[in-house]
């Protein structure tokens, strides 16, 4: 099977597609942004019921040397109460605990990082 890639039009609907359905798998909202999206990007926005989100952009003009890298920004989007742990994703902003940031450096390696974060959030251990 082809590895999907965000630099083929017909991969980045798909990759979208499976994108939401890991959210679904663990309770998260997820939808294509059609604001932000083009025949070039598409943007998927997710939030979780802790009020947790992040956008992940499947773009054929990716910034990133490397096609397919993705920046997950992890974020309250809410006024939630909740702190992330330190150790909640690769980097979490140690002033308020509210934004997490992991990177992916393949469209598989996104998706088990999205796996991970999802269920962590929807088990609590990501939070103090």
């Amino acid at each position: 099977m082809k590895t999907l890639s965000e630099t083929r039009a017909k991969d980045r609907p798909k990759m979208a597609a499976i994108v939401i359905g890991i959210c679904e798998d663990f309770g998260a909202k997820a939808s294509v942004c059609d604001v932000l999206s083009n025949k070039d990007q598409i943007y998927v926005r997710i939030e979780t019921k802790t009020g947790l989100g992040l956008t992940v952009n499947f773009d054929k003009f990716s910034c990133h040397p490397k096609p397919n890298t993705s920046v997950l920004s992890w974020h309250f989007k809410s006024k939630s109460i909740l702190r992330l742990k330190s150790d909640a994703f690769g980097s979490v902003n140690n002033y308020h605990y509210r934004k997490g940031t992991d990177i992916a450096y393949s469209f598989e390696d996104l998706c088990r990082l999205l796996r991970k974060g999802l269920s962590r959030d929807k088990d609590g251990t990501l939070f103090t």
